[in-house]
């Protein structure tokens, strides 16, 4: 149980200091941010067209 808390304080803190990393250099925080914005245009669009899919095996199965 020791090591197992000491591993959540040490990712704690190794996430702090990435963060903290990545705040004080604008340039590749935007470089990122631009990136995510990207993957989450992507991901609605994955989303969308399972969602799709989804509808159409419910209809599937109704119709059966």
């Amino acid at each position: 149980m020791k090591s197992f808390t000491m591993g959540i304080v040490t990712g704690g803190l190794m996430t702090a200091i990435g963060i903290g990393c990545l705040l004080q250099d604008q340039k590749y925080y935007q470089s990122i941010k631009k990136k995510g914005n990207k993957i989450m245009k992507k991901g609605k669009h994955m989303a969308r067209k399972a969602e799709n899919v989804v509808e159409d095996a419910v209809d599937d199965l109704l119709e059966l």
